[in-house]
């Protein structure tokens, strides 16, 4: 388990907290104009779409940047496709028959690659999440979804290889 030491370049960081682009101080005006009763129809509807307009681009502009992990992704060599990676955090024996069904067909098809399965308590030694992460898992605020999106992203990063959701 890593500590969350805040060096840049980190694939994971706490960066600010997400803001919706609807809440920005420099649209209040607009938002104003569009909600007015005393103003007319049109001049309403056209302040509306300037706000969403403007929203748009700048939630635009922060999933383009949120989706270009490009420079921490290709961890595998090339010709070679790395590991298959599945999670489930109770544990394979414990996992409802279609999830285990499941494993079985990825066990079966995989080839020649490595297959790892991990769980809660074989995830620590595969990943290096931050700090923040393993403490909200350990206090319950943070799902089984959202934790293995954070482990996904690790071992893509580091690892390399094929996720195969179970």
């Amino acid at each position: 388990m890593a500590t969350d030491d805040g060096a840049a370049g980190s694939f994971f960081s706490e960066a600010a907290p997400f803001r919706d682009p609807l809440r920005f101080p420099y649209l209040a005006p607009l938002r104003r104009a569009a909600s007015s009763p005393i103003l007319p129809w049109p001049l309403r509807k056209r302040a509306a779409k300037l706000c969403m307009t403007w929203s748009r681009k700048r939630l635009h502009r922060v999933r383009h940047i949120a989706v270009d992990h490009s420079r921490w992704c290709s961890a595998s060599t090339p010709g070679d496709l790395g590991p298959i990676w599945q999670y489930w955090a109770q544990g394979a024996d414990a996992a409802p028959p279609v999830v285990r069904a499941c494993l079985r067909s990825v066990a079966r098809h995989r080839g020649e690659r490595e297959l790892i399965v991990l769980d809660d308590r074989t995830v620590e030694d595969h990943t290096d999440l931050p700090g923040h992460v393993w403490d909200k898992r350990r206090r319950g605020l943070m799902s089984s979804q959202h934790f293995s999106n954070f482990v996904r992203l690790d071992l893509l990063a580091r690892h390399g290889g094929t996720w195969l959701d179970a």
